[in-house]
């Protein structure tokens, strides 16, 4: 059967894919059946890795990071499930001048000429996760998986082709995180937060964010990252945090993968990274707030930015009048901490909590197989510099302009207020003794 109007002429390319005729649906467009088509078709993946498709992937308007998790996953599911990879993944979508499907010699024809407008215009990371499993595989003598993969063609589009391609491409994607929290992936983090009775507070699945749940797992796993051990010796700083909370969530769930693989796993990094702090996470949540609400009180008592002009701070950290707490526009209203049910009177933006909140890490023995606080009271140390840490950061503000997305990405700030608690621990200890 012919299922496209479009005859073969000599500018045409042709890739051509052996299908078995049940594997074939072929619909004339309801509109305009004499000259718009397309097909469905679910062939092995080794006919697509050898169809020549890879020399037409210039209409896909997105690049193909095969790092991401999407490429990952697609990777996994060829390697560990091919059996399941038809019924899981969306397939490629192809646009062309015209097709035709012989069944007696069971192939099926797409013909191919505008580079722009023709070829893989959807599934480009399928296609390409296709290729890198199966050019290992290929290297190392290793058969090609037993796996089948959904391809869809339309034929006769080429006045809509830009429309198609952006719509193809605009699915809201399911995001990242979500999709973990099926995989189970957050499992040792909920148990944490349920220990310390915090978990009905974070929203784990999309669009699950509400006033009951206020916290999405993004901002947890951000809040951790302050005091991952990679960065715990104050060498290099944990910026990521405050830039990408997404990334936050990618090293997590790489760190208990790897641990929790069903073969060739390796819990190195869990045990070295993540598994380390994560029974801390609901200690990190509430010393966040804490520290928001003291940061700000110190802010006032300092006299804010007029602090930094007249340099005069009275002993006991204490300024009256006009200059008390100068107006600072970047900070918010009062708004209310959920985890620890108190209040702050004016919210503070990331860019300048967070490198604060990751200047506590001198205060983590990671010595251990997991960590601990040095300190029975974290809190305790940190108002003993709060003053000091505070006018600092101010001091980076002004020099930013005031721009907390310019002072959250300072590795100066981050490492200056670090070596402030630093200081200010072992001033404790000594006075211990």
């Amino acid at each position: 059967m012919t299922s496209s109007q479009t005859s073969i002429v000599s500018s045409d390319n042709t890739v051509q894919l052996p299908v078995h005729p049940d594997q074939v649906r072929v619909l004339v467009d309801p509109i305009e059946p004499k000259s718009k088509s397309r097909a469905i078709l679910c062939v092995p993946v080794s006919i697509v890795f050898d169809s020549g498709l890879r020399d037409w992937l210039e209409a896909n308007v997105r690049d193909q990071k095969m790092g991401s998790v999407i490429a990952k996953g697609i990777i996994r599911t060829l390697d560990e499930r091919p059996d399941n990879m038809h019924p899981l993944n969306r397939g490629i979508t192809v646009l062309s001048n015209g097709f035709r499907y012989d069944s007696h010699a069971k192939m099926f024809t797409i013909l191919l000429r505008d580079p722009k407008k023709h070829g893989v215009i959807d599934g480009g990371h399928t296609f390409r996760a296709i290729e890198q499993v199966l050019q290992k595989r290929k290297d190392a003598g290793v058969e090609a998986p037993n796996a089948y993969v959904n391809v869809e063609v339309l034929a006769g589009y080429d006045d809509i082709a830009s429309d198609i391609i952006s719509a193809r491409n605009s699915v809201a994607a399911v995001r990242d995180s979500a999709i973990y929290n099926l995989e189970g992936i957050f499992q040792d983090l909920k148990s944490s937060l349920r220990k310390a009775k915090v978990e009905d507070l974070v929203a784990f699945r999309q669009n699950e964010q509400n006033e009951n749940k206020p916290l999405s797992v993004e901002e947890v796993l951000a809040v951790c990252t302050l005091f991952h051990p990679l960065f715990a010796d104050g060498t290099s700083h944990p910026m990521k945090a405050y830039t990408s909370r997404a990334s936050c969530v990618e090293i997590y769930a790489d760190e208990w993968q790897k641990a929790h693989a069903k073969t060739n796993s390796d819990p190195t990094l869990w045990r070295k990274g993540f598994g380390k702090i994560i029974h801390l996470a609901p200690d990190f949540l509430r010393l966040c707030e804490e520290i928001e609400i003291e940061a700000d009180e110190a802010r006032r008592r300092i006299g804010g930015l007029q602090a930094l002009k007249s340099g005069d701070d009275k002993e006991n950290g204490t300024r009256d009048g006009k200059s008390r707490g100068r107006a600072m526009k970047e900070l918010s209203g009062p708004r209310e901490l959920v985890v620890t049910g108190k209040s702050v009177q004016s919210g503070w933006p990331t860019g300048y909590l967070y490198p604060i909140v990751a200047a506590m890490r001198p205060l983590i023995d990671y010595s251990g197989e997991v960590a601990k606080w040095k300190v029975p009271d974290p809190m305790k140390v940190f108002c003993g510099t709060s003053n000091e840490l505070v006018k600092t950061l101010l001091a980076y503000a002004e020099e930013y302009g005031r721009k907390p997305n310019a002072v959250g990405k300072s590795q100066l700030c981050w490492k200056s207020l670090y070596d402030t608690v630093e200081v200010g621990l072992l001033r404790a200890q000594a006075n211990k003794q």
